[in-house]
């Protein structure tokens, strides 16, 4: 069987659809098309062989072989299911300012769980929201469990700053070639477009055609507006909710040594 020696934990909504898909350019890098297999906290009673089928297509080329499931970093069940599986696979964890992940949660919910709510609203009302930001309580778990030479923890903020020196980081981590410049290293993926229309053409099976819409100019132009009311809106309330995380950013900066002023 041919399982991965890496896997990309999380966390949602901190680029990691870019991460794989940037992965899935490399040369020396196997990732399954699919993203997010969730095996090891969903799929998990199908059994190795069952996950093992998602690198078959993999070659001895392929000096790195791995997987983005980005709901892992909040299930302790999932990651000892990892460790006892793969003890040495390496680790990588995209952690993001609290607020920001907070609010694409927010939008990423809006015509569901959220509906009808402002972000307000949705922090008190919707708990999942402000959980899955408390990162340092998670890097804390991932680092019961694996060795610390084994994970990789990156911040977003640098990939939004500097995608090159973001990606090659990671490359340098899983021992492949660095200097690999991947077609959609600046481009960013997986942006909210007609929330409303997207959720539509998904239970219809239309899926892609959205997909299709967010490589165009035309959708990156719609992604670029819409993201940036977000910012907007975040930078509005990033006062007024730092306080909820301060705390959790402090245990961050002790777990891993980053100074996170700019996250207060």
């Amino acid at each position: 069987m041919t399982l991965p020696n890496f896997i990309c934990i999380g966390a949602q909504r901190a680029g990691t659809t870019w991460l794989h898909d940037c992965l899935n350019e490399h040369p020396e890098v196997y990732v399954p098309e699919k993203k997010e297999l969730h095996f090891f906290n969903s799929n998990y009673s199908k059994g190795i062989e069952h996950y093992a089928t998602e690198f078959e297509r993999s070659n001895p080329g392929h000096r790195a072989i791995g997987e983005v499931t980005p709901n892992y970093y909040h299930d302790i069940d999932a990651l000892k299911r990892i460790k006892d599986t793969i003890p040495d696979a390496k680790i990588v964890f995209i952690i993001r300012e609290p607020v920001a992940r907070s609010y694409s949660h927010y939008q990423l919910l809006s015509t569901t769980r959220c509906k009808g709510l402002s972000f307000q609203e949705a922090m008190a009302q919707v708990p999942i929201i402000s959980e899955l930001s408390l990162q340092g309580k998670y890097i804390k778990n991932v680092l019961s469990i694996f060795p610390k030479n084994q994970v990789l923890i990156c911040l977003y903020d640098d990939l939004e700053q500097k995608p090159h020196d973001f990606f090659k980081n990671i490359l340098c981590f899983l021992g492949v070639n660095e200097y690999f410049t991947p077609s959609v290293l600046n481009e960013r993926v997986n942006r909210i477009i007609f929330p409303n229309l997207q959720n539509a053409m998904d239970k219809i099976g239309l899926k892609f055609v959205i997909e299709m819409i967010k490589k165009t100019p035309i959708g990156a132009l719609i992604k670029k507006k819409y993201n940036e009311s977000g910012r907007k809106s975040v930078s509005l309330n990033q006062k007024a909710y730092k306080n909820v995380f301060s705390s959790d950013v402090t245990l961050i900066e002790e777990l891993t040594g980053f100074n996170l002023e700019n996250w207060r």
